[in-house]
């Protein structure tokens, strides 16, 4: 496996099986050193569901330094000759999805419009998203994302399977995932092909499916209990949660389950074609 970062699409050519990797979010410094960035943090969670090695490299594309690949880069890799490019993966951030502040995330959304939209999206690659990558799809869509007035989700969080939702993810009524994040999709009604896969007490939307085309998380299925401890102590530390908010999503971490594995089997499935 080999991972490729920010290359030149001018000369860079796909030669093996490729997932492209949105990065959207700058260093943690007190996650780096041990877990590297959000981007490694997917690139190793695909890698632990990808049995057979079916994904041969990966190219790490820096979207917050608006390093990000036109729809005809997408297209041409994945409908072209060879098809190498087998699905994109969007990271988590800090940032905001639904911000008009920041160029590359306008560029971002734009981008996604296309990939997402139920045309283009027969000639683009299966998409997945976490996180911020779960609500800017979803802002790109054209659904509704801002702060949830219900508060932070934060912790190891049970979710909540709809009938659907038990079909992709065999784990019984519910299952396991990290979450942080103060932002929700606020949607009762989805786009065509579109379906909502679980939900919780603090956010109605928890994980968007489109058969062969779509999956995103609102939580962190890449965050082990070591990654998702030195998140939610990074995010008290910069005075987003109080010590005993964080004492409880910590704690969480050691009572619960952590069902990752199924999410990123779903999420190589997807990517091989297979839901």
């Amino acid at each position: 496996m080999v991972v490729h970062r920010n290359p030149d699409l001018s000369t860079f050519e796909l030669t093996k099986n490729t997932v492209a990797v949105f990065l959207t979010d700058n260093k943690i410094p007190l996650l780096h050193e041990e877990y590297g960035d959000f981007g490694d943090q997917g690139i190793a969670l695909l890698q632990s569901a990808d049995t057979n090695n079916y994904i041969k490299d990966y190219i790490v594309f820096d979207c917050v330094n608006e390093k990000i690949p036109t729809i005809e880069w997408l297209k041409t890799n994945y409908k072209g000759e060879q098809g190498f490019l087998k699905g994109i993966y969007i990271t988590g951030s800090a940032f905001d999805s639904f911000s008009n502040d920041h160029k590359w995330i306008i560029e971002l959304r734009e981008l996604l419009a296309q990939v997402v939209s139920s045309i283009e999206s027969v000639d683009l690659p299966p998409t997945v998203g976490v996180c911020f990558g779960h609500q800017i799809v979803s802002c790109a869509a054209g659904l509704k994302v801002d702060r949830n007035t219900k508060g932070c989700e934060i912790g190891m969080t049970n979710l909540k399977l709809t009938e659907e939702g038990k079909k992709i993810f065999p784990t019984g009524d519910g299952l396991w995932i990290s979450e942080i994040h103060n932002d929700i999709v606020y949607a009762d009604e989805l786009p065509c092909g579109w379906q909502n896969l679980a939900s919780t007490e603090l956010c109605q939307n928890q994980s968007f499916y489109k058969p062969g085309k779509l999956l995103t998380f609102q939580g962190h299925p890449e965050f082990h209990k070591g990654v998702a401890k030195k998140v939610y102590l990074d995010f008290m530390q910069n005075g987003n949660v109080s010590e005993e908010t964080y004492n409880r999503a910590a704690e969480s971490c050691e009572l619960n389950p952590n069902d990752g594995a199924f999410m990123a089997g779903a999420i190589m499935k997807l990517f091989k074609n297979e839901i």
